[in-house]
């Protein structure tokens, strides 16, 4: 399954009407062969008619079984009165696309390959490699000109939100500046710390004194440090964890974000200083703090752009369903279900 940074591309940060065409399971189809994610209620296979173009039941029955799926994960029971809501608006967004697909059209807009080039890179950069980006291709079965012609009608829709809309969305500083101060919670960071560790397994095949004698030579690495050896190329020699390969550093972390026996102890250290030995159930360890970061706020001009951006995104959203429904007063749209 292909996964989209809604950074990326105007249609994904609007996040409705768009077709995932590649995300529809293979086995979503108008038969309603039972299974246990099956809906409970029966779609017709033409659920709408947009200025006499039809809209199969395909794409939204597969995405109402990923919404049972996804309801059933958290515990929670779907009704058929929650099943035929989410049809409902399933329609109502693949009804919206098909009017813009339409008005691409009435523009003149066509899918280029320098668009659809610009999409598959798009895509291909939301993999951590070209490998990963092609054995998701090989396991949906499918060959990247067949994913180019999957997604010529989201390029089409990208292309007059970009055209249409996306000029007309303005921003100003006071909402910005105004957005920071009312939600400023978000933008507080706890303190920081960053360490480095050794770790020393405890092997009890070799009996109960094992534990001793794995602290007593962590015990002589500890003494070595604190004199002066470089913590990094001790790591590197005696650590036996996967991180000692990288001189045993942890990064940054909040009191939060680690297990409690290594925040305790790393923040009840001053910066340069070596712990002694203590144990968890991973083994023995000894950690150096190379460094601490006091929280606070964030500064505003280092989260400025990114406040702007989601205020941009919510305003393009808000702009294309009314640019939608312009679109939909002056269509002949029928549904039918």
């Amino acid at each position: 399954m292909f996964s989209c940074n809604s950074k990326k591309s105007l249609i994904f940060i609007v996040n409705i009407f768009c077709l995932f065409a590649w995300i529809v399971q293979a086995g979503a189809h108008a038969g309603h062969s039972h299974a246990e994610d099956d809906p409970n209620i029966k779609v017709p296979a033409v659920v709408a008619r947009v200025n006499g173009k039809d809209i199969s039941n395909q794409y939204i029955w597969g995405k109402l079984k990923q919404y049972i799926r996804h309801q059933k994960s958290g515990g929670h029971k779907v009704t058929p009165d929650q099943e035929k809501a989410e049809v409902k608006r399933l329609i109502d967004n693949e009804i919206g696309r098909a009017l813009l697909l339409q008005h691409a059209d009435s523009l003149g807009i066509k899918a280029t390959s320098e668009l659809l080039e610009k999409k598959i890179y798009m895509i291909r950069s939301d993999f951590k490699s070209d490998h990963q980006f092609e054995m998701a291709l090989k396991r949906r079965k499918i060959t990247l000109e067949e994913l180019k012609d999957e997604l010529k009608p989201e390029v089409l829709v990208d292309a007059v939100v970009e055209r249409e809309i996306a000029p007309h969305v303005k921003l100003n500083a006071e909402e910005t500046k105004g957005f920071y101060e009312k939600n400023k919670r978000m933008f507080w960071e706890d303190d920081k710390m960053r360490a480095s560790v050794i770790l020393r397994k405890i092997d009890m095949s070799q009996g109960p004194q094992a534990e001793e004698k794995a602290k007593i030579e962590l015990e002589k690495v500890m003494e070595e440090v604190r004199k002066g050896a470089d913590f990094a190329e001790a790591a590197k020699k005696h650590s036996q964890d996967s991180l000692g390969k990288k001189g045993g550093d942890l990064g940054f972390f909040t009191r939060k974000k680690m297990l409690p026996a290594f925040s305790d102890k790393a923040f009840s250290m001053k910066v340069g200083e070596v712990s002694s030995v203590f144990k968890t159930r991973h083994g023995l360890h000894i950690l150096k703090v190379t460094d601490k970061k006091p929280g606070g706020y964030t500064p505003f001009d280092t989260v400025k752009k990114g406040i702007e951006k989601k205020i941009r995104a919510q305003k393009l959203k808000k702009q294309t369903e009314e640019y939608v429904h312009h679109l939909r007063k002056k269509a002949d749209v029928k549904v039918y279900f």
